[in-house]
């Protein structure tokens, strides 16, 4: 099973964020459900991706687990989007 969410927490407030998290990692977890998230906040991808892929024009910058992607990114762009510069 799949489900595709684009920015399903934009613009709602923390206690509700939090709650739509615990429901999402639940669903990962006992319906073995692969989840595919879009979000541009790095601490959500933080909290609950196991792999993180940056895009960037339509491109695949990088797919790693979440720690490579946060701890060791290898690409410059996923660097400096880490670091919360522009890519432009």
């Amino acid at each position: 099973d799949l489900l595709m969410l684009d920015e399903p927490c934009a613009s709602i407030d923390p206690t509700t964020t939090h709650e739509i998290e615990k429901m999402l990692v639940k669903m990962n977890q006992n319906a073995h459900m692969t989840i595919l998230f879009v979000t541009h906040n790095l601490d959500q991808a933080k909290r609950i991706a196991d792999e993180v892929l940056l895009l960037n024009q339509g491109k695949n910058i990088e797919i790693c687990n979440k720690n490579d992607f946060f701890e060791h990114p290898n690409h410059p762009l996923t660097q400096k989007f880490i670091k919360g510069e522009l890519l432009i």
